[in-house]
């Protein structure tokens, strides 16, 4: 969850994993949360009444990547892309 519904720089913790159990990784993308009750566009999340009770929420996936090809920085860029 960010502060202004773009999105944050990945962490490393993918690496770590996949360092740790090295299975292929299927980059996905969630549209439509902004605003939503799990946003914090109203302040924090399921902080308060909700106003609006649905949203057209969708994702959206990319192709598997091997775990050899993962990294964070290249999950962000895909990520993004599929968000544009």
């Amino acid at each position: 969850l960010t502060l202004d519904g773009k999105v944050d720089s990945f962490k490393l913790g993918v690496e770590r994993i996949i360092e740790e159990t090295p299975v292929p990784v299927i980059p996905m993308a969630l549209e439509g949360m902004w605003g939503s009750i799990f946003s914090n566009r109203y302040g924090k999340p399921l902080g308060s009444f909700p106003r609006r009770f649905l949203a057209k929420i969708s994702i959206t996936a990319s192709p598997a990547l091997p775990a050899s090809e993962v990294d964070a920085k290249k999950l962000q860029t895909i990520i993004t892309r599929m968000l544009a």
